[in-house]
């Protein structure tokens, strides 16, 4: 493994580059591409020229690596780690890097234009609106959505000294997007594998959270660490647009209390999760159906459900609904396409978050080298590897 990664960063070697197995694959995350990238339709040769080449424009030096695949390295910009597997012929099957955090160097970003109506200082919950005869507010950040991402980079970033950062959120209150959820949604995993940055959740609450507890801990997040959230804000319907003059984002928001006006940033966030967007397929007959037809997204609880209720789905969402409608007495028919792996909490917890727990994909490495990284790197080193490994082992139980 060390051998490897030494051919492929510049500064380490002259050996020959490894060679990569047909249908291998880079995936990036912000260290070498400044956003997200996988790169896995191109010849096995062409992918491991890109990789040195983009190695070498970024000026990435390798600054530790581990037999079992995982490497340290830096670029003017960045501290990165990565990940990469063998096939059993040796050759290179992914290639994983990402960006730890930013250089102490490169903590700073350039002034900020005129900052109007921005009140960082003050209330974060009562960041002011442009005055009377303004249009725009000048940002270097804007992150869409306060849920745990968006408000785990504000923190990322605020502590990281960058200045000009605002969140924006459509709901009234941080947590909000959980405590308007069904009234029996429990987190499925532990509560130390849901904890954000800075501030773990609180130890008094049960290891599998409630979600009113959640929206709890996501406000007080927000409050104890100052971050700088307007709530009531929506993203208008023509969106956000990028000027390739200006390198600016201009942003079209609204808020209840006044008129619709435009955010400027240098950069812009969306976060608003990968469950966002209900979608609600057309049935045929649903149209002379006399029952109720909910969304799980809309679904609150029934205290009285009708004595039949098919649910159709399987996943996390569907279980707890159909749970929380039997336990009220209705007679829940589960509709589903495939095969579902059903595993208990407990065993889901000592599986799928071993990686959290301090067991992980890397427990098997050598006691030496583990002992010579911080509890906190090795459990990035082994989040880094864990899903694969994770669900092939899941697949069979099956």
């Amino acid at each position: 493994m060390n051998d490897i990664l030494q051919s492929l960063f510049p500064n380490s070697s002259s050996t020959p580059p490894p060679l990569f197995t047909e249908g291998s694959y880079w995936r990036d995350l912000v260290a070498l591409h400044g956003r997200l990238v996988t790169i896995d339709d191109v010849a096995p040769l062409q992918l491991c020229g890109k990789i040195r080449m983009k190695l070498m424009e970024e000026e990435a030096v390798l600054t530790d690596s581990r037999e079992d695949g995982h490497f340290f390295f830096q670029t003017r910009a960045i501290v990165g780690r990565g990940y990469l597997t063998l096939d059993e012929e040796g050759k290179v099957k992914t290639f994983f890097t990402y960006a730890y955090e930013i250089q102490s160097a490169n903590t700073e970003i350039p002034p900020t234009p005129t900052s109007i109506g921005m009140g960082l200082s003050g209330d974060a919950f009562r960041l002011s609106l442009p005055p009377n005869g303004t249009s725009q507010v000048m940002h270097n950040v804007v992150i869409v959505g306060a849920g745990q991402a968006g408000l785990s980079l504000s923190a990322r970033l605020k502590k990281a000294g960058i200045e000009g950062v605002l969140v924006v959120d459509k709901n009234s209150r941080v947590g909000d997007n959980w405590r308007h959820r069904y009234d029996s949604l429990h987190l499925h995993d532990p509560r130390n594998a849901c904890s954000m940055p800075f501030t773990p959740m609180p130890d008094h609450y049960p290891k599998f959270v409630h979600k009113d507890d959640v929206a709890d801990y996501l406000e007080s997040y927000a409050q104890e660490l100052s971050l700088p959230v307007q709530l009531n804000t929506s993203v208008l319907p023509n969106g956000a647009t990028f000027d390739d003059t200006s390198q600016l984002w201009t942003i079209n928001v609204s808020r209840a209390s006044s008129e619709p006006y435009v955010l400027t940033s240098r950069h812009l966030v969306i976060a608003i999760g990968l469950s966002g967007f209900p979608r609600r397929p057309a049935f045929a007959g649903a149209d002379k159906f006399t029952g109720k037809i909910l969304h799980s997204s809309d679904f609150t609880g029934l205290e009285s459900p009708p004595n039949n209720v098919v649910v159709v789905g399987s996943n996390t969402s569907a279980h707890d609904i159909a749970q929380a409608l039997f336990e009220k007495g209705a007679n829940v028919t589960m509709v589903q396409r495939s095969h579902t792996t059903v595993i208990s909490l407990d065993s889901h917890a000592g599986l799928l978050m071993e990686a959290f727990n301090g067991g992980g994909p890397t427990a098997s490495a050598s006691p030496e080298a583990n002992e010579s990284i911080s509890p906190e790197d090795l459990l990035d080193l082994e989040i880094a590897a864990f899903h694969s490994n994770t669900y092939n082992r899941l697949a069979e139980l099956r």
